[in-house]
């Protein structure tokens, strides 16, 4: 992440993608907004995701939007981490000790 992903969470229910749009662009040009939305019941899952232009427009965002009020509930605005690799378990391995 070059500093321009913001992570939001916290975010109500009935917020939509151009709630988040309108709030945020008054900081600068939004380029994209993700809501993250539950597959199986198809309800955002109170997260998203605000990329801007500019690093510096995220940053202003950030400080300034951090802790406020979004439709009635107090958002959290920090930078995205990009997400850990999967670590998978790994397969047992047997050894042959003597005769098979």
């Amino acid at each position: 992440n070059p500093g321009n992903n913001l992570y939001v969470s916290g975010i109500a229910t009935r917020t939509t993608e151009s709630d988040l749009q309108r709030k945020f662009s008054h900081f600068g040009e939004v380029t994209e907004t993700r809501l993250v939305y539950d597959p199986r019941t198809r309800e955002h899952r109170g997260f998203a995701f605000v990329t801007f232009k500019h690093t510096s427009d995220a940053e202003e965002a950030m400080r300034e939007l951090d802790r406020t009020d979004l439709d009635g509930r107090v958002i959290s605005v920090e930078k995205a981490k990009r997400a850990k690799p999967d670590l998978q378990p790994l397969e047992p391995t047997w050894v042959a000790v003597g005769h098979v």
